[in-house]
């Protein structure tokens, strides 16, 4: 076995080896993205050797999954995400993403952050919409037929996608 890819013997030299398994993958990147995920890929690798004891070159998914599920738990989605960004980057820099990434991607860490926030937004400004339409009053109250128009293409607008967002809860006056 080579020396380079032997078990490294601390958790610095299991840092330098991922630092330097990923040193020629960042030629079209930000100089701040490629410290980020040198970053992570080091946190990643102290992390899984303080608890196996190996490095990066003796990593299966079982390791990763493990660091995904157990290493990251206490973290927010948006980290999570980006530390299973950061292992896809590593597992294709060891050239495993192909085997790995169906055992890898069936966690909720693999799903970005932004996909699940549309409902949580679409629902909270449907709530903003509906004090608005509150505050209005009804609409025997306002004159005029601009106002009717406007408040009858918003509710057109707006008013059934609050309705799906909400689950059911209608704010039909």
């Amino acid at each position: 076995m080579r020396k380079s890819l032997a078990n490294p013997i601390s958790e610095a030299h299991a840092r330098g080896q991922v630092t330097a398994l990923l040193k020629g993958t960042f030629h079209r990147e930000r100089p701040a993205d490629a410290e980020l995920v040198q970053y992570l890929s080091a946190e990643i690798a102290g992390s899984i050797w303080r608890q196996y004891e190996i490095g990066p070159f003796q990593w299966q998914a079982k390791h990763l999954r493990w660091f995904l599920r157990d290493g990251t738990a206490e973290l927010s989605m948006d980290d999570r995400h980006t530390y299973y960004l950061t292992v896809e980057r590593v597992s294709q820099a060891l050239g495993k993403w192909g085997r790995w990434e169906d055992d890898l991607a069936s966690g909720p860490w693999a799903i970005p952050p932004a996909a699940a926030r549309p409902a949580g937004v679409i629902a909270a400004c449907c709530i903003e919409f509906h004090a608005v339409l509150v505050r209005l009053g009804p609409l025997t109250s306002c004159s005029g037929p601009f106002f009717i128009a406007w408040r009858s293409y918003i509710w057109n607008s707006v008013g059934s996608l609050c309705d799906v967002a909400m689950s059911g809860v209608y704010f039909h006056n």
